[in-house]
């Protein structure tokens, strides 16, 4: 069996208290989901109001970025409730 199939504990990797919201900074959390919030926010902007010539394929690109980072900002959050909620 190679590296890439033995659980991640006998690796050496240090699980203890991950997602625990005494173990680990789980309230780093919220900076990601505030950060990526602010991003979509930031991309929107650079879509809407004319600082940036874009043309149809940029705004479409910006668009569709800022789509994805709206998700993983929810998605996160999601995450992060779970795990203070679990507590």
């Amino acid at each position: 069996m190679d590296l890439a199939q033995q659980p991640l504990q006998e690796q050496g990797a240090d699980l203890t208290g991950v997602g625990q919201p005494g173990g680990r900074p789980v309230g780093l959390a919220l900076t990601v989901v505030a950060a990526n919030a602010l991003a979509c926010v930031a991309l929107l902007l650079l879509t809407f109001t004319g600082v940036l010539p874009l043309t149809g394929l940029g705004t479409a690109f910006l668009l569709v970025g800022a789509l994805v980072v709206a998700v993983f900002a929810e998605r996160e959050y999601v995450g992060y409730r779970r795990t203070t909620r679990a507590g």
